[in-house]
């Protein structure tokens, strides 16, 4: 009985160590940063945490005040890196505040170790003051 007992202990935590090498291996899309330009522009970065690459292309749904405004489609991201995207539709008007919320590869195409990391929302404000730029 005690052998069965080691044997299913053992054969457990080889699983988890399978299964944990695999998750290593997968891309692991995350909201990295989220901000609004100048301009009003909603600008983000997109960091793939994972060690895997995307292995496709992918689309980042940006929505202001609970309407998307916008879908960006990004390249392959390969496993440990960071893109930066900026939306020529998805603005804030200027002097407000407005709800904005990203959904990282809402139709669900990229193999992830976790999805649960794949949407932010931020209240953010746009400049007053005109652009000297």
């Amino acid at each position: 009985m005690r052998s069965a007992l080691i044997l299913g202990v053992v054969l457990g935590a080889l699983a988890a160590s399978a299964q944990h090498g695999v998750a290593a291996e997968l891309a692991d899309l995350e909201v990295h940063g989220l901000a609004v330009t100048d301009q009003g522009s909603v600008i983000y970065q997109v960091a793939n945490r994972g060690e895997g690459g995307t292995e496709r292309p992918f689309v980042v749904d940006v929505y202001v005040d609970g309407v998307r405004r916008d879908s960006i489609t990004h390249g392959p991201l390969p496993g440990l890196t960071l893109q930066t995207a900026q939306s020529g539709l998805a603005r804030l008007p200027r002097c407000k505040t407005g709800t904005v919320r990203l959904v990282l590869d809402p139709q669900n195409g990229v193999r992830e170790s976790s999805k649960a990391n794949n949407e932010r929302v931020a209240q953010l404000a746009s400049a007053c003051a005109p652009s000297t730029r």
